[in-house]
């Protein structure tokens, strides 16, 4: 296609590919227009090449993909850019199940920052986003439709989308709302979902799993003391809300009981605090 365009381009200049004329166009004026010719062929050329769909390489590596995704992003290569965040959502885990996290936090909010300058990469999150909802309702892999929704919503702030996909379950379909309730479970604290967390909170049985999964950590070999501090800190927090959310739903004893155990396990001041605000009613910092 480019040879064919510069051919008919020069026979309309009536050159030759020698450089002379053979209506009398002078050298330079000839010269002029064949630059035009090159030029006009190489612009054509390179926005061809950048059209070309991306291709993932053999062996992707998640993060490195990620980066280069940042770099186009920078460099304006937008549709380049989109693909490659869209291979991240994806396809990453299929390569690397770790990448779940990134994928979910880091990425997505590469994606977006995209997005806030490239339209279509907004159209794409919103219908992923859609997506996620539609196979959420249809009872599709919930967990991981639900963590896609919530992620998608936590990136746009639109949180109180997340919430209210949660009331829709619980009206339509209260056992998959059973299933990601704890996915569920800030985007309701925040929006002041309280009476609904209380119907799918197990008091007792909640803290047993969170305590259980804690001593658990604390066993394994070569963990960190940065590490170990931590999934503490998710401990402490993970906690007190389930204090909090009994409390506002008038489960005292339960809560109460609940805080009993709790401060027998650490005595942690900061713990200590964060049970007693929750036995009080005041959310725990990570659930306001």
């Amino acid at each position: 296609m480019i040879h064919r365009t510069m051919r008919l381009r020069m026979s309309y200049l009536g050159t030759t590919c020698f450089g002379t004329t053979r209506v009398g166009i002078p050298l330079s004026r000839a010269a002029a227009q064949l630059s035009w010719v090159a030029v006009y062929s190489s612009v054509l050329f390179l926005g061809l090449s950048q059209g070309d769909e991306w291709v993932p390489p053999n062996n992707p590596n998640p993060q490195t993909i990620l980066s280069e995704a940042e770099l186009d992003t920078k460099a304006k290569r937008y549709q380049l850019a989109l693909e490659k965040y869209v291979w991240i959502y994806e396809k990453s885990t299929v390569f690397e199940p770790a990448f779940i996290g990134v994928r979910l936090s880091f990425a997505l909010a590469a994606w977006n920052d995209l997005a806030n300058e490239y339209p279509p990469a907004m159209k794409k999150i919103l219908e992923k986003r859609d997506e996620a909802l539609r196979m959420l309702n249809e009872g599709r892999d919930p967990q991981r439709s639900f963590m896609d929704l919530a992620g998608i919503n936590r990136v746009l702030k639109q949180v109180p989308k997340t919430a209210a996909a949660f009331e829709q379950l619980d009206k339509n379909s209260p056992q998959i709302a059973k299933e990601v309730y704890a996915l569920a479970q800030p985007a309701l604290i925040a929006n002041q979902k309280f009476e609904l967390c209380g119907r799918y909170l197990d008091g007792m049985k909640d803290y047993e799993k969170l305590l259980e999964s804690f001593r658990m950590i604390k066993t394994l070999k070569g963990i960190g003391d940065d590490a170990v501090a931590r999934f503490e800190g998710e401990f402490f927090k993970g906690v007190s809300t389930i204090v909090f959310i009994l409390t506002a739903n008038d489960r005292r004893d339960e809560a109460l009981e609940i805080v009993s155990k709790a401060k027998e396990v650490s005595s942690d001041e900061s713990f200590q605090k964060m049970l007693d605000d929750a036995i009080s009613g005041k959310a725990p910092p990570s659930a306001r």
